[in-house]
């Protein structure tokens, strides 16, 4: 598979996680549909039902399909040359691109939303709101009314960049639309192999350990080790990098990388703020600083973050310490199923839900051990309140500005 063909799957897959999580009851339909990047046009047709939907999609001549089953929270994409499919959880937590569908997702539980009225697009009634964060407009989407479904997403901060359905046309659609076709082949999907060793990794146990805070001159081979610990973020930067320099933090656990090491950014490269490990210990035993090329000097230091085990029936209080982001962490850690939900209180009352929006965008389910979800959100009170009502979830979260070290 191209880097092109695997990223543009990818792409789809993303609208696909982002479409399942916004949408419940959707009135049977058909449309065109239209996803622009700014870069790229993608286009194809979509098939909507209350249980399912479906996205045909042509581009650059590659041809496939993305079926989401909604009640079994699974999304496949199908490619029709290989007669192959691939399978992914919806819930499961992926890389955020460029793509309206996923960031409305995101944004749906993090961003404050402001009501514009009612607007007609293709001839729908639909209620068209603006998402914001820290007082910048991101995103204006058009949730159709009939179909209770987005037909239109515009992405303010990235020029170019939306979502829109046209040309539809309301009517049952047949169930073999969103079946496997017969003889078609799983195939694994992008990121759950296992991650290769690199062949550093024998050079690791013999790296030092560290104990932030932490100023070290590093050139290319040089690694040190930051313990993860309860209740700590591991942040590390870069200063007085050479024009080559490339330097990463990579969770390690067993003594391999839980994850490609091309999944991490490059801290060392100039302009670069730093970097924020969050992992909890049940997801890694250490952070291993690497330089990869040119020379720099790391700088290391652990932040304290809340963190806590919470079992079903149990409610983690956060009180909230200023008006920045919230960054939290949740990890399944129940042999079962674990779910979890959020709200917010000012005052010791509850915010109301006509404020923070319906329960199902403050919730998450897990459906089998040790999945982790990272969520970004605005605070909307004085007190966070996290309550786990299926299984055991580690919370993990704290609040700090973006752009700074």
């Amino acid at each position: 598979m191209t880097r092109r063909v695997y990223w543009l799957y990818l792409f789809i897959l993303l609208a696909a996680v982002a479409l399942d999580a916004s949408v419940a009851e959707a009135t049977s339909f058909t449309g065109d549909l239209q996803m622009c990047t700014g870069e790229d046009t993608i286009s194809g047709k979509i098939f909507v039902t209350a249980n399912f939907y479906r996205m045909d999609i042509k581009q650059h001549g590659d041809h496939f399909s993305v079926i989401v089953d909604r009640n079994a929270g699974m999304t496949r994409v199908l490619l029709p040359e290989r007669k192959q499919y691939i399978e992914i959880k919806s819930a499961d937590p992926v890389s955020r691109m460029s793509d309206p569908f996923q960031g409305l997702t995101f944004l749906w539980t993090s961003a404050d939303e402001k009501d514009l009225g009612i607007d007609t697009f293709n001839d729908y009634e639909c209620q068209k709101r603006v998402l914001s964060m820290q007082g910048q407009d991101i995103m204006t989407y058009w949730y159709a009314t009939r179909l209770d479904f987005p037909i239109k997403i515009t992405n303010l901060v990235s020029p170019g960049t939306f979502a829109e359905i046209s040309y539809i046309s309301e009517g049952p659609i047949k169930e073999n639309v969103f079946a496997i076709p017969p003889g078609y082949a799983k195939m694994a999907a992008p990121g759950s192999e296992p991650p290769e060793v690199p062949d550093w990794a024998d050079e690791v146990a013999k790296a030092p350990v560290v104990t932030p805070p932490l100023e070290k001159a590093m050139t290319a081979g040089d690694i040190i080790r930051v313990k993860v610990r309860p209740g700590q973020s591991v942040w590390v930067r870069a200063t007085g990098s050479s024009d080559d320099a490339v330097a990463k933090a990579i969770p390690f656990k067993n003594g391999g990388p839980i994850k490609s090491v091309s999944m991490y950014s490059n801290f060392g490269q100039r302009g670069v703020i730093c970097d924020r490990r969050n992992e909890t210990a049940a997801e890694a035993d250490e952070i291993v600083v690497r330089a990869f090329e040119g020379t720099m000097t790391v700088q290391v230091k652990c932040p304290a973050m809340q963190e806590k085990r919470i079992a079903a029936g149990e409610t983690f209080s956060y009180p909230v310490t200023s008006d920045e982001n919230i960054e939290l962490r949740l990890v399944d850690v129940s042999d079962g199923a674990s779910e979890c939900t959020w709200t917010w209180l000012a005052d010791g009352s509850p915010v109301s839900e006509e404020r923070l929006g319906p329960v199902k965008y403050r919730t998450v389910s897990f459906d089998d051990g040790q999945t982790v979800v990272r969520k970004t959100l605005s605070p909307t009170g004085d007190t966070m309140a996290i309550t786990v009502t299926k299984g055991e979830i580690i919370v993990k979260l704290g609040q700090y500005d973006s752009f700074a070290w």
